[in-house]
This record gives structure tokens, C-alpha cells and sequence, in this order.
């Protein structure tokens, strides 16, 4: 709103004030402005005109927190721990993290650390290898409203096979400089960010709204940004923006499209760049014997410390087995090992080579990795396997490898129980495995197990059983009804029921349903359906019979097969014989 002042004794002034009048915030300050114009400080000693003073209000930076999405590709069997900047996308004023909220399902463990309230801590002990996402949730407050609130994090773990997260990573740079200098620093924040072929799209001060002392600026190409601080007047300070880039290779919507990243910036001083240590590193890994190879992913910087590292290049020595790459984003070395004409004897491969690491200021550092390869530990671990047989009962040579998750240097393998109902169970002594066939089956789904004992020739064994489900649901079964006889004495002057399971010797006895009864002839009991339509009730009154009177009842039922609306029919003969009491 534009305030019209007009009456400064005789200097008539205009003064253009844009103020917010809405309602103020939690957390507005107010700061005492006092304004004398020109005019009217000239005009002062002769009309005393006095300053004017303003009561200007000064909204605080929105405070908003906007849920959180962190994927990581780690090597599985090693100890992984990932700090997590869940702040860098929330708004608001010094925000700090007051609670983390875990269910318990979660599978690591989460944590704000003791010394830095602004980020948090997700670690693995040790990573199994397996895929699967944590959902948890933070407080956050701000500076000027301590009214928490929450945002959700969803961290998706996945073995170093899976893509490497994408996006850009948090650089930090120092600018030596003395007064009077125009300094200037080519920033490459790129080079460790992961995607492909990258584009820096914006940039904005932190905190938001806050204006840089130096000017940071976009290069031609959107692959760089320029760090220019005009005059420096020798006084050292710090400062921050964040910068968003976009992956032109994925769609729009994609995760991981357009993300950001802080950068901080200290500016004076002599220092060349922040300090940066390199760590040396030793990996035991498993290899399973008779493999003819396996990559893992060395997360070599995970104890090295620095801002903006990324891994530069390796060295290796000429008796080296294996092969090295680095990865998409710089952040580990790739170890590979080919066995490919005889496969792992089980024999340990220990080898090392050397590692340089830089971080966002060209600063770099040294490290040696040590690896050792060794056979995994023999296990000998359960299998399932699920089997459908088409309609006419029929399952083609399928192959069961029991050895296939099984871990060590198997020499032997001992069969110590099968229990096959149908089929061929046939062992293929050049692929140590099993092959099971099914022809023309026509009963009922079934499971069997097959238990066995590995060895490794060192005295250890260990067992296990494969658990083997054939599904028969599939299987167009003839119906057949068979005629049921029974025979029996029954004692004078009681009433005699019986449950009459005829559909036992029917087939398919499990998806067959009775449907009704109907008497032939006379009969001197009675038959009725039975719970279900599995069995027929029949009964037969304390009608007076004398004992020695022997006679038949004839009876025949309907049934139906599952959903087939066909109708068939069998018939029941019960001969009873009336004995005396006693």
C-alpha cells in the first residue's frame, strides 16, 4: 500500500512505503525505522520539521517440511551408514530436527546425532543384501515457531547390482584472498553428482530470500557456475546457495529428474581448500566356489572425510587378478573378478591397489584398499519349489537345483530322505542337479520333501530340506461314482444314524458335492445330504423291530464336480440286521 505524508512542516515530501498490513505471523520481528527526507532536514531549523519514524514489519521465511526420498545401491555383507539431509528441501528459519518417529518394522537403525540436530543418520549392520524400503518420519521446528512439524523419509536399499542413486551431492569450496582482489572460482559441482549428462537449471541463496555477498552465476553449457566476489574488502565470511539440476535421460515426473544440492562457500583466509583424509580400507568378500566370477561395489569413501568427494582413479599392481572401474558418480570402485575357464576353487585371492580421492576444491588424497576373496561359509540353505501341471496332468522335465543357494565348497552331497508320490526324480550327475517329470496324473494337488546333507571334505556338513508343491487344480479329472454297500447289525428298540462318506471311493473325491438323495423302493430308514454335500446321513427309527429280521434299503444320490452344472449318480445298498439288546 502506497502512504501518502504530507504535511512535514514546509517542505511538502512524498514517501513511497510498501508494507504488508495483513496479520502478523508468529515469529515477525519489528524494527524502529527513522526517516528524514532531504528537504525536510533542510527545512528543519526553520519550520521545525522533526524526523518521521516507521514501525516496519519483518516477515519471517515461511516454515514448511516437504517429505523425503533417499535409494541406495550397497555391497551387501558390509556395515553402511548414510547421512541423511532431510532439511535441504524444507523452508523456514535455522530449522532443527527434534525427533525421529520409527516403527518398529524398520530394519535400520535411525538417529539424529548428538552434535549436528540438522541431519540425520540411517545406518545398516551388516546390509544383507536384500531389496527393501524403511518409512519413517521427523519433527522439525523453526527459529520462530516452535510448533513441530512432520515430514515423511523413505529410504529404498538395494544391493550394489541396482542403479547408484541419482541426483545432485553437496559440494564445498574455499576461496583464499586478500583485500582489494576480485576473486574468482570456476565451481564444477557436477563432477560428483550421478546422472546423465546433467544440467544445472537454477540456483538460490541459503537461507531463502537471503541475498549472497559474492555472485554466483550459471555457466554457458549449465555444466559450472562461476563464484565472483567483487572487491573483496579482506574480511572473511561464509556463505551458501543451493543448486538444481535436471537428468535430460529420464521423463518428466521421474524420481530423480530434477534434484538439488547445498553448496558452502568460505571466502578469505590463505588456506588452499578444506581439509581432506583418505582412509585406508580392507574388504573380506565371499565367492561362492565353482563361480566363474562376481563384480562388488567398494564403498572406499564411506570412511573418508571431506566435502564433495569423488574417486579420481586407482592404481594396481601387474600380479593383480581382478579388474577396477569406477562407477556412475565417482562414489566407490568397482572390483571384478573373472574365473571364467575353471571357475573358483575355493583357494583365498588376497590382492590390494591404491585409490586417490578429490573433493569440490581440487584438493585430493591417497588410500590403500586391501581385498580378500574366500569361499562363503558352507550352508546349506531351504528351497521351495511350486510346480503347476497342465490339464492332462502333464509337467515337462523341470529342473530342481538344490545346490543353487547353497553356499561353501561343496565336494559331496548325500540324499537322506524323498518321499515322491508320482513322477520321475531323476539326478543329473554332470549338472548336480535333479529333473522331475509328471505324466498323465489325474489326483489330487500334493507336496513332497527332499532332505539332504552337504559336505565340504573339512569335516563340516550341514542339511536342509526342498519343500516341493505340485498343483494339480489344472487337471481335468474324469468323473467316476461307484456304488456303495454296507452291511451291519442293529440293536432292538434304538434309533441308528450313520454318517456315510460315499464320496470316498468316488473321484474326484476333494471337488465332488452331493446335491440330493432319493429313496428306491421302500425303504424302512431314511437318507438325507449331509453338511457341504460330503457325506449322506442316514437313519433308521426304533420302529419295533424284532431281532433276527434282517432287510435292505436302496437309496441313490446326485452329484455335481466343482462348477460343472453335469449331474452324476450312484446308488447305496445298506443290509441291516435287527439284534436283540444283550
Amino acid at each position: 500500500m502506497l502512504h501518502h505524508l504530507s504535511s512535514w512542516g514546509a517542505a511538502a515530501v512524498w514517501l513511497h512505503l510498501f508494507l504488508a498490513l495483513a496479520a502478523v505471523p508468529s515469529g515477525a520481528q519489528e524494527r524502529v525505522v527513522t526517516v528524514t527526507t532531504a528537504a525536510a532536514a533542510a527545512a528543519a531549523p526553520a519550520a521545525g520539521v522533526a524526523p518521521a519514524t516507521i514501525i516496519v514489519q519483518l516477515q519471517p521465511i515461511p516454515f514448511t517440511v516437504a517429505d523425503d526420498k533417499f535409494v541406495f545401491s550397497w555391497e551387501p555383507g558390509t556395515t553402511q551408514r548414510a547421512v541423511l539431509q532431510v532439511l535441504a528441501n524444507d523452508t523456514g528459519t535455522n530449522l532443527t530436527i527434534t525427533a525421529v518417529k520409527v516403527p518398529s518394522t524398520v530394519r535400520g537403525s535411525v538417529f539424529i546425532p548428538p552434535a549436528n540436530n540438522k541431519v540425520i543418520v540411517y545406518r545398516v549392520a551388516p546390509y544383507s543384501g536384500g531389496v527393501y524400503t524403511d518409512t519413517f518420519s521427523y519433527d522439525a521446528v523453526d527459529a520462530f515457531d516452535p510448533t513441530p512439524k512432520t515430514a515423511q523419509v523413505q529410504v529404498i536399499v538395494g544391493p550394489g547390482a541396482l542403479p547408484p542413486p541419482r541426483g545432485a551431492k553437496p559440494d564445498q569450496y574455499v576461496i583464499p584472498g586478500t583485500a582489494g582482489q576480485t576473486l574468482t572460482k570456476k565451481l564444477e559441482v557436477l563432477q560428483n553428482d550421478i546422472g546423465n549428462g546433467l544440467l544445472i537449471i537454477d540456483i538460490t541463496p541459503l537461507p531463502v530470500g537471503k541475498t549472497l555477498t559474492g555472485k554466483a552465476q550459471i555457466d554457458a553449457g549449465s555444466k559450472s557456475i562461476t563464484y565472483t566476489v567483487q572487491d573483496y574488502n579482506g574480511v572473511p565470511f561464509a556463505e551458501a546457495f543451493r543448486y538444481r539440476v535436471t537428468d535430460p535421460s529420464l521423463p518428466p515426473g521421474t524420481v530423480g529428474k530434477v534434484t538439488g544440492a547445498r553448496v558452502d562457500i568460505k571466502v578469505g583466509g590463505s588456506s588452499p581448500g578444506q581439509p581432506l583424509l583418505a582412509v585406508n580400507d580392507a574388504f573380506t568378500l565371499n565367492l561362492k566356489t565353482g563361480s566363474t566370477g562376481k563384480s562388488w561395489d567398494l564403498p572406499v569413501l564411506l570412511n573418508d572425510k571431506g566435502i564433495g568427494m569423488f574417486v579420481d582413479s586407482f592404481s594396481k599392481g601387474s600380479s593383480f587378478k581382478g579388474d577396477l572401474s569406477i562407477p556412475v558418480g565417482k562414489q566407490s570402485v568397482k572390483y571384478t573378478l573373472s574365473l571364467v575357464e575353471n571357475g573358483y576353487d575355493g583357494a583365498p585371492i588376497t590382492e590390494s591397489f591404491s585409490y586417490t580421492v578429490k573433493n569440490s576444491s581440487g584438493a585430493s588424497a591417497q588410500a590403500n584398499v586391501l581385498v580378500n576373496v574366500s569361499p562363503e561359509a558352507l550352508s546349506a540353505n531351504p528351497d521351495v519349489y511350486n510346480l503347476k501341471l497342465d490339464a492332462g496332468g502333464n509337467l515337462p522335465p523341470t529342473i530342481l537345483d538344490l545346490f543353487a543357494n547353497d553356499t561353501g565348497n561343496i565336494l559331496s552331497a548325500n540324499l537322506t530322505s524323498i518321499g515322491l508320490p508320482y513322477g520321475d526324480l531323476v539326478w543329473n550327475q554332470a549338472k548336480s542337479y535333479y529333473v522331475y517329470t509328471i505324466k498323465g496324473y489325474s489326483g489330487p494337488s500334493y507336496s513332497f520333501d527332499i532332505e539332504y546333507t552337504i559336505s565340504d571334505g573339512d569335516g563340516n556338513s550341514d542339511s536342509t530340506t526342498a519343500v516341493v508343491s505340485v498343483d494339480a487344480s489344472a487337471v481335468k479329472i474324469p468323473v467316476e461314482l461307484t456304488d456303495n454297500t454296507y452291511t451291519g447289525n442293529v440293536t432292538t428298540g434304538f434309533t441308528f444314524t450313520a454318517k456315510l462318506f460315499v464320496l470316498d471311493d468316488d473321484t474326484p473325491a476333494d471337488t465332488l458335492r452331493i446335491t440330493a438323495v432319493e429313496n428306491i423302493g421302500t425303504p424302512k430308514g431314511s437318507a438325507a445330504v449331509g453338511t457341504g454335500g460330503k457325506w449322506i446321513v442316514y437313519t433308521l427309527p426304533n420302529s419295533g423291530f424284532l431281532a433276527g429280521v434282517k432287510f435292505t434299503d436302496r437309496f441313490r444320490y446326485s452329484a455335481v464336480n466343482g462348477t460343472d452344472p453335469k449331474v452324476y449318480t450312484a446308488g447305496i445298498s445298506l443290509t441291516i440286521t435287527i439284534v436283540a439288546d444283550g
